[in-house]
């Protein structure tokens, strides 16, 4: 059955044979259109396509037309307006399907064909048109969501980046290091455009300085978050309050972060955390301290690896009884090397 609305659009047939085109017109009449434009040539179709606004439903096309004129109005049917088609043919056209296989018809009807064969090709073919249109919603709809998902991508690319270079500014200079070790690398690379991982320097005096690693929780946009939280910390503590006892500042921002996240139930679940080293290097005397919380110090000296452990429980994060985050110190010797890295 086809739809209404397709019924009282114009449908054209366009055949060269008189007595083809009049049985067309009679079949098609009996399936309940009301508006069958006949035509004989290829250029009376385009004549009153060109001058008409309103949408013919289909077009039958004889595929034996002159002159090749059935691929070039189908071509133009297609291409310019957009107007779906089928093919009629008789049993001894079939030598012309070679021209137009390329030309995707909506359908073939074979002359001459009774009622129920035709109306079921027509049928075939509105049913295909249906598809089509709704394919072609879809796919409209689909390219209008994919646009507003590549602009919510850009905009949060363009926040990403925003945030990645407020991320750095924390970051100390190597220029920082420079005045104090002649040789260091500082390599980092994070996973996502921004993350929980920085490294930390603080320059106490001219012959003492501290830095830190520190991988905070949390991935990308939270774990950069936590991480600048954790520098302030930092910072505050060692200016503000002139702590530079490495274990001493673990465990004071270990209460800050656990403070941070305190409710009125005093619950202290899900607080920011982090694993850090921490150092103090003493210049003058060659002398390192350092405590660590989750990350080891590696330490090579005469091509042999040393490892010390941190503490086995987080700064932040979870409360306990009594964290000890461990004072710990080296002698230094020419040579020696010391690693931070995170996970």
């Amino acid at each position: 059955m086809v739809k209404a609305s397709f019924l009282n659009n114009p449908v054209i047939i366009v055949d060269s044979r008189e007595i083809d085109l009049r049985t067309l017109e009679s079949q098609i009449s009996d399936m309940g259109f009301t508006n069958i434009l006949c035509y004989t040539k290829a250029e009376e179709c385009l004549t009153f396509l060109r001058g008409k606004k309103t949408r013919a439903a289909m077009a039958i096309v004889d595929i034996a037309l002159p002159d090749e004129s059935a691929v070039d109005l189908a071509d133009k049917l297609m291409n310019h307006y957009r107007l779906p088609f089928v093919f009629s043919s008789r049993m001894e056209d079939a030598n012309e399907l070679k021209k137009v296989h390329d030309t995707i018809p909506f359908g073939i009807i074979t002359k001459p064909s009774d009622q129920a064969l035709m109306e079921f090709s027509i049928e075939s073919a509105f049913t295909l048109i249906e598809l089509r249109r709704l394919l072609t919603i879809k796919n409209e709809d689909l390219g209008r969501a994919n646009r507003i998902v590549a602009k919510q991508k850009s905009d949060l690319i363009e926040s990403i980046e925003s945030a990645r270079d407020i991320h750095n500014a924390i970051l100390p200079k190597p220029e920082g290091f420079r005045h104090h070790v002649s040789e260091f690398f500082i390599m980092n690379h994070p996973k996502s455009v921004i993350g929980g991982d920085f490294f930390w320097h603080y320059e106490i005096d001219s012959y003492n300085i501290l830095f830190a690693l520190v991988d905070c929780t949390g991935h990308a946009i939270s774990g950069s978050l936590i991480s600048i939280l954790a520098n302030d910390n930092l910072n505050r503590i060692v200016r503000d309050f002139e702590v530079t006892e490495p274990a001493d500042i673990c465990w004071l921002i270990d209460r800050q972060m656990l403070e941070t996240n305190k409710s009125e139930s005093n619950s202290l679940e899900a607080a920011p955390g982090m694993e850090i080293l921490l150092c103090n290097l003493d210049l003058k005397k060659r002398r390192l301290r350092f405590s660590g919380a989750r990350r080891p110090l590696y330490l090579i000296r005469d091509s042999k690896l040393e490892i010390h452990k941190g503490y086995h429980a987080p700064v932040g994060l979870y409360a306990a009884e009594k964290k000890n985050f461990g004072k710990n110190s080296l002698d230094l010797q020419e040579g020696d090397r010391i690693i931070l890295f995170s996970d």
